[in-house]
């Protein structure tokens, strides 16, 4: 089946934005088999989504090299920055972009219409905003949209069928609208969680008059569900003391200090996350065409985009692994902060450990081999956790890896309806389109 989104409102901003209430936010039952047929729920599931997006593909052979099983790999040039990470990765070769072959437009139009999706031409949300849909709880805003360069709306998020949503590049304007509010009066604070709790009682007071229908099994899961509410209760009652909002960045050309810009979203991210704000962050770089940061890679080529599109990417340009390994530098920095944050929401069953410990996180770009605008083996890098016993330090292979331009059996759709498992959405047959060519279900043997 195809998977859609609930409407729900935009990620609040303003001084509203962290402790408002829960009124306008839907108290989702479990999972229940009596009213729904297949349970959902997963123990030891990632809390949290974060999807890393740059354009204009990859080098595979500067990449990651398969070896003679999932494990015996070895990391490229490009990937050389995040090498203390090599335990904590799955990387996926053969990953098409199906939908973005099968969509309108040129080479980058077609591969922002279809990537993230997994649906041609933007017909449905994309899956940060699905996952979402499945891991929110009580108080959660949309997923938060930054960006590394200018504020855009380039297409690739969506919040649902052709409704794109804009990445913030400016780190002072996110914190603003997302922090600025933990400077409430204390009587404010109090006020607002006062609202938020009496739902809570709201909502316990209708699982009594449901329980009474239920089947004992369901019943069961109901109660635990209903346990889950007092740990919401008790979290909303510490939030104050354990939240914290990050420094204020200054005020300076984000779009053009990358490196600065980037670490003042990453930390933005980690409070937003260790505030419990929402479960999903995406962090986009905007400006990837051509980059006035790659000027001293670019050797003769006019512009970055010229020497991505050259015919040449697989020969090793010294230029192209020098761009593609500035993001790689960039991931390590975000994995490095996420690692030595230590997790702020353990519950009982998963205590202890960092908050990357139970974060995954999606790389991905919009093309594979960039020349000729690629969409066969889309770079596809997932990090951090994918759930208790899933093992990480693999690279999966489904194609030749020298013929990057065959088709593989494997696409973003497979690889999405896999993240959808991993966070116990495990009645999610297939997620984006079916079309002749395109395989339903998950990825065999990456969970």
């Amino acid at each position: 089946m195809s998977v859609q989104r609930h409407k729900t409102g935009a990620f609040v901003s303003g001084r509203r934005a962290f402790l408002a209430g829960v009124g306008g936010t839907i108290l989702a039952l479990p999972f229940l088999e009596s009213i729904h047929g297949t349970a959902r729920a997963a123990p030891g599931v990632p809390r949290r989504f974060l999807v890393w997006h740059q354009g204009q593909g990859t080098q595979w052979n500067q990449l990651a090299t398969p070896g003679t099983s999932a494990t015996d790999f070895t990391l490229g040039p490009i990937l050389e920055p995040v090498a203390a990470f090599r335990d904590r990765l799955v990387v996926l070769r053969g990953i098409d972009s199906k939908a973005g072959n099968a969509s309108m437009g040129d080479g980058h139009q077609s591969a922002m219409a279809g990537g993230l999706c997994a649906v041609p031409d933007r017909g449905g949300a994309s899956i940060d905003q699905l996952v979402w849909d499945r891991i929110r709880a009580p108080g959660h805003r949309s997923p938060l949209h930054l960006a590394v360069g200018n504020t855009a709306r380039m297409g690739r998020f969506l919040s649902a069928a052709n409704e794109p949503v804009e990445s913030e590049g400016d780190p002072l304007t996110v914190w603003n609208a997302s922090f600025a509010s933990l400077a409430l009066p204390d009587e404010d604070v109090a006020r607002r969680r006062r609202r938020r709790l009496r739902s809570l009682d709201a909502v316990r007071e209708s699982f009594g008059s449901l329980r009474a229908r239920l089947p004992n099994e369901d019943r069961d899961r109901l109660d635990r569900h209903a346990a889950h509410l007092d740990e919401i209760e008790t979290r909303l009652s510490a939030t104050r003391a354990a939240c914290e909002a990050p420094g204020r960045p200054a005020t300076y050309d984000h779009n053009a200090e990358w490196t600065r810009s980037a670490n003042d979203m990453f930390d933005l991210t980690i409070a937003a996350f260790g505030c419990d704000m929402t479960p999903v962050v995406t962090i986009e770089w905007t400006d990837d065409h051509d980059p006035a940061l790659f000027a001293p890679y670019l050797g003769g080529y006019a512009n970055w985009h010229e020497m991505v599109h050259s015919g040449e990417a697989m020969r090793g340009i010294t230029g192209l692994v020098d761009g593609y390994r500035f993001y790689a530098e960039r991931f390590a920095e975000l994995l490095t902060k996420l690692d030595t944050t230590p997790e702020p929401m353990g519950d009982g069953s998963m205590l202890g450990g960092s908050m990357l410990d139970h974060t995954t996180i999606l790389w991905s770009t919009d093309f594979g081999y960039g020349a000729g605008h690629n969409k066969n083996s889309v770079q596809a890098i997932l990090a951090g956790s994918l759930g208790a016993g899933v093992p990480l330090g693999r690279m999966m292979s489904f194609v030749d890896p020298e013929n990057l331009w065959d088709s593989s059996p494997m696409a973003t759709n497979n690889l999405y309806t896999s993240l959808m498992h991993a966070f116990g959405a495990t009645d999610v047959g297939h997620v984006g389109y079916t079309a002749e060519g395109v395989s339903r279900g998950p990825i065999p043997d990456l969970l």
